[in-house]
Parts: structure tokens; C-alpha cells; sequence
């Protein structure tokens, strides 16, 4: 790659940044999530994005481009940007250490993620480097299920495109574009896509390299129930 081309790509991801902070900062006064008010700060001292080498997922190249054109309101110019961005991006398939039982593998193949910012990260190296933050995006395709999960580290979640059903503890509901989520520490989560693919914008505000749980392979002495820090 010449340098002209490395300053564009970091020109690029250095605006899918700045768009993502806007839009995180947004949601955390809207929603009064206190415990997501250290991001924004944070990201706006990152350094200028670093090369990082580019990967995609069959879900990507199958996906991302409708999802992107069928974006609206709120959050279009930040589903731009990741656009134009993503030749230069690595997206991830998720789950890579657990067990492939039959219930992850119905998922997996058909789920992605981005990871934009964050710390020491299951060694991934992200454009962004910043501790104890997890900042970045999803892609799931239609009709299916994320199999019901938990983990440590409290999440800001906002649905960039697409319509879907969204479980948080006990509770079904469905959430579309503009709407924004958030979970307790341990408090289960799942979520199912229905005929069109869903793209995401995610946080974990502290906590980032915690291990994430499913009930199919959790220890027997594992909770589920949310905590507060």
C-alpha cells in the first residue's frame, strides 16, 4: 500500500471514529447511561488510527452492502463511513475459543464483528488503541439467533439497520433503527433477526477482556443475574 493510499485509509477510519463518538455521546445523554459516560472522552484522546490488516467475513461480503443502502435515519452517515472504511477494517468471526456445540453453530457463520477501539483484546490489534474499552460494530444476518449470553462488562448496544427481536433477561422486544440498549453486568441477552440483516454499534465500557458466557457451556457455579457495580 503507498503512502498516499495509507493516509486516505487512516483519513477514513479517522471519520468512522469521530462519526461513532458522536453518536455514543448522543445516546449516553439521552439515555442517562452514567456508566457508559467515560467513552466518548476517552476515544476523543485516541492517537490517529494505525494500519491494522484488512479481513472480511462470507456474512460481510454477503450483507453489508444492502444493510448499508437500506440505512436511515439517525445513524446513515455513520453506516456510510463504515462503508468506506471497511477495506481497510477487520472483521471477526466471534466465539473462536468455545466449544463449537450445535447451538453456536447455527449462529456463527452468520454473525461478525469490528472492533474499532479498545485495549489488550484476545490478541486483536484494533485501529484504536485505548484501555479498558471495547468500542465497534456487529453484522448479523436474517433469521437468526444469537443464542442467549452474559458477561462482566456492562453494554451500550444501538441498532445501526434492520429490525429485530431483542431478549434482555425475561423480556422480548422488538428494535429497529435508532433504538438503543443497554445491559446490566451478567444480565442475559439474545437476539433473533427476522427477513432483513442487522447492523449494530456496540460498547463495553470497562471490563474488555472479559469472557462471555452462554448457558449451554457456562461452569455450574456461574451466575446469570445482573449485577451493579
Amino acid at each position: 500500500m503507498s503512502s498516499v493510499s495509507e493516509a486516505s485509509a487512516s483519513t477514513m477510519v479517522d471519520r468512522l471514529l469521530a462519526e461513532l463518538i458522536a453518536v455514543v455521546d448522543r445516546a449516553v445523554t439521552d439515555h442517562s447511561a452514567s456508566a457508559f459516560d467515560r467513552v466518548a472522552p476517552e476515544l476523543r484522546q485516541c492517537a490517529p488510527s494505525r494500519p491494522v490488516p484488512p479481513v472480511s467475513q462470507p456474512v460481510v461480503d454477503q450483507w453489508l452492502a444492502s444493510v448499508i443502502e437500506a440505512t436511515h435515519e439517525p445513524w446513515k452517515q455513520l453506516a456510510q463511513l463504515l462503508g468506506e472504511a471497511t477495506p481497510h477494517l477487520q472483521w471477526l468471526k466471534s466465539y473462536e475459543s468455545l466449544e463449537e456445540t450445535d447451538e453456536l453453530m447455527k449462529f456463527k457463520p452468520f454473525y461478525s464483528f469490528l472492533l474499532l477501539a479498545s485495549g489488550e483484546f484476545r490478541g486483536y490489534e484494533p485501529p484504536f488503541v485505548v484501555d479498558d474499552l471495547l468500542v465497534g460494530f456487529s453484522l448479523q444476518a436474517p433469521h437468526i439467533v444469537y443464542p442467549p449470553h452474559h458477561h462482566v462488562a456492562p453494554e451500550l448496544y444501538g441498532i445501526i439497520s434492520g429490525t429485530l427481536e431483542w431478549q434482555v433477561g425475561e423480556t422480548w422486544s422488538t428494535k429497529g433503527p435508532g433504538d438503543v440498549i443497554i445491559h446490566r453486568p451478567h444480565e442475559s441477552h439474545s437476539m433473533c433477526t427476522g427477513d432483513e440483516p442487522v447492523l449494530t454499534w456496540a460498547v463495553w465500557s470497562k471490563d474488555s477482556n472479559c469472557d462471555v458466557f452462554m448457558p449451554s457451556l457456562d461452569p455450574p457455579d456461574h451466575t446469570m443475574d445482573p449485577i451493579r457495580y
